[in-house]
């Protein structure tokens, strides 16, 4: 695939956190398919591991063996790994040669080798909120964007402003930004406008071409319980303090353009520009 950066231009001032009202989900093409301008774009695939970490996972004619414990020590030749179970480790140091290994999680959560298998993972879906820069009273739209999935949705021609994003898997995690940078871009009339390739937690903060976006974590079954028991506000009070752990974690998002990208739409191709008031100074790379 041949692609090249979008450039974002930056200003820096000091941004604000914006909080929910109305919203409503925008209307894809396939559903609306008279309409004449479009956002498109692709969002690759982004997934949490799901199962307890550090870990490994050893190769075996059965299918992978997991294993929970501590990685010792790594290096070009293999891991020094100490097995846990049942809340104990092992007494025990195994060395493990790489060509043992189908993958080595962190404890961050993040393969250092191979690559996970697809059942211990959770595909993450994004939800990108917008609001109508002109008319911010107007009910807030939603873009419903699925891992490893192309997205069109109709749009009126304007100016948004990107209010919320989150991230949410099957089991009901959700990751919600905060601090989030002031981020507009402009529908042209009669076109795709092509918003990029999506991709999340591919490159590390700070590196050029990217945006690094604060989050806090919360589950909805645990916050719809503490709602239960305490009524709204506990439910409010459970998503704040169940995040202040997460403080200093950050997605970091890069967009890419890719010049075999072909439209749902059959109409011109324009590529969006994203205009960013960072809320922090170290938010955006754009060299």
């Amino acid at each position: 695939m041949l692609s090249q950066k979008i450039l974002i231009p930056v200003l820096l001032i000091t941004g604000a956190l914006y909080t929910g009202c109305a919203t409503t989900n925008l209307e894809t093409f396939e559903q609306g398919s008279t309409c004449h301008t479009t956002l498109e774009g692709y969002y690759h695939n982004y997934s949490v591991f799901k199962a307890d970490y550090p870990c490994i996972f050893v190769k075996d004619k059965r299918g992978p063996v997991y294993m929970r414990g501590e990685i010792l020590e790594n290096d070009s030749s293999g891991i020094l790994f100490k097995k846990k179970a049942g809340g104990l480790y092992s007494n025990d140091q195994v060395y493990y040669p790489l060509d043992t290994l189908l993958a080595a999680v962190d404890t961050s959560g993040k393969a250092i080798y191979g690559e996970v298998p697809g059942k211990f993972l959770l595909g993450m879906h994004m939800n990108i909120e917008l609001e109508d820069v002109n008319q911010p009273q107007r009910t807030k739209l939603i873009m419903e964007l699925k891992p490893d999935h192309s997205f069109a949705y109709c749009m009126q021609p304007g100016e948004y402003r990107v209010k919320q994003i989150t991230w949410e898997n099957e089991n009901k995690d959700v990751l919600e930004s905060v601090d989030l940078p002031e981020i507009t871009l402009t529908i042209d009339t009669g076109k795709v406008n092509y918003l990029g390739e999506i991709y999340i937690d591919t490159k590390k903060p700070g590196d050029p071409g990217t945006l690094s976006i604060p989050y806090k974590s919360w589950n909805r079954d645990n916050a719809a319980a503490a709602g239960w028991i305490f009524g709204l506000a506990g439910s409010v009070v459970y998503s704040l303090t169940n995040s202040m752990g997460d403080a200093e974690a950050v997605k970091v998002m890069d967009l890419e353009t890719d010049e075999n990208f072909a439209p749902q739409a059959g109409y011109q191709i324009i590529p969006v520009t994203l205009h960013i008031k960072a809320a922090k100074d170290d938010q955006i790379k754009t060299e």
